[in-house]
C-alpha cells in the first residue's frame, strides 16, 4: 500500500484510526483517518454513518488490503484506497488522500459471559487469511473466521488471564526459516504479569512467562521476533525484557 512505501496505522482515544505513509514523497503525512463506521466521509444524517466508538485495537489484514478495528464490542473490516496527490501544491496536499468503506462488523456473542468490549485484536497480515482473534474485557479470547462472520473456537477466562488483556498478537514467522505450523501460534499480554504462548489449533497455552517485566495497570504490547525464539516486553518500571 501507499504508493509502495511502508505505512503506519495508529489508534487513538480521540476514537479514530489514522493511516500514515512512512516514506517516498508523502513520508510523515496522514493519508486517511478513519473516523466513522461505515464509510469516509459525513453523511446527511448522523444516524447513517456514526462516528466509531472508543477504538482499542486496530491492525492490517490480508497483505494491506484491508484493516481490522476494534470499537465498542463490534470488529470493523474495511477496505481502503489511497489517492496520491501533489505535495508540491499546498491545496491539493490538504485535501483528503484516500477513502474507506466497511465491508464486514462482528459483535462479540450475546452471553453474559463474552464481555461488553473487545480491548485487543489479532491478525496474521502475512497472509491472505480470514482468521481473526480477538480479546474481550471479560478476559476471554474468541477466534473467528471473518469470511463466514463466525466464532470457530474460544478460550474460558479461568485458562487466559487473572486480570485484564492489553495484547495479543499471531506470530508472525520469516516464510524462509518457518514452517507454515508456526503460524498456529499467538500470544498474550495481561496485567497480570504474564504473557502466554498458545496454539491456535487447540486453544491451549504452550507457556507462560513472567517474573522478568512489571505490568500492572499501563497497556504494554510485547512482540515475538521472526524467528521465534525471542519475546520482548516492555516493563512498566522502564526496561525491556
Amino acid at each position: 500500500g501507499g504508493g509502495g512505501c511502508p505505512l503506519l496505522l495508529t489508534s487513538s482515544t480521540d476514537q479514530t484510526v489514522r493511516l500514515w505513509s512512512l516514506g517516498g514523497s508523502h513520508a510523515g503525512h496522514e493519508l486517511l483517518c478513519f473516523d466513522r463506521l461505515k464509510a469516509s466521509g459525513r453523511p446527511m444524517h448522523r444516524e447513517e454513518n456514526p462516528k466509531l466508538e472508543q477504538v482499542q485495537d486496530a491492525q492490517f489484514m490480508c497483505l494491506d488490503g484491508a484493516i481490522v478495528l476494534a470499537t465498542g464490542n463490534r470488529l470493523g473490516i474495511y477496505r481502503y484506497e489511497l489517492h496520491m496527490q501533489d505535495t508540491s501544491d499546498d491545496i491539493k496536499r490538504l485535501q483528503r488522500l484516500g477513502s474507506y468503506k466497511c465491508c464486514g462488523l462482528l459483535a462479540l456473542p450475546r452471553e453474559p459471559t463474552a464481555g461488553h468490549s473487545i480491548v485487543a485484536v489479532a491478525t496474521s497480515n502475512a497472509v491472505l487469511s480470514g482468521t481473526l482473534l480477538v480479546a474481550s474485557s471479560s478476559k476471554r479470547i474468541f477466534a473467528w473466521d471473518a469470511a463466514a462472520e463466525k466464532v470457530l473456537a474460544k478460550i474460558e477466562d479461568t485458562s487466559v488471564h487473572s486480570r485484564p488483556i492489553t495484547c495479543l498478537r499471531l506470530a508472525q514467522p520469516h516464510s524462509e526459516f518457518q514452517s507454515p505450523q508456526s503460524m498456529d501460534l499467538f500470544y498474550s499480554g495481561s496485567m497480570d504479569g504474564t504473557i502466554k504462548l498458545w496454539d491456535l489449533r487447540t486453544m491451549q497455552a504452550c507457556r507462560t512467562f513472567e517474573g522478568g517485566h512489571v505490568h500492572s495497570c499501563q497497556r504494554l504490547r510485547s512482540c515475538l521476533s521472526p524467528c521465534l525464539r525471542y519475546l520482548c516486553t516492555p516493563s512498566e518500571d522502564g526496561g525491556v525484557c
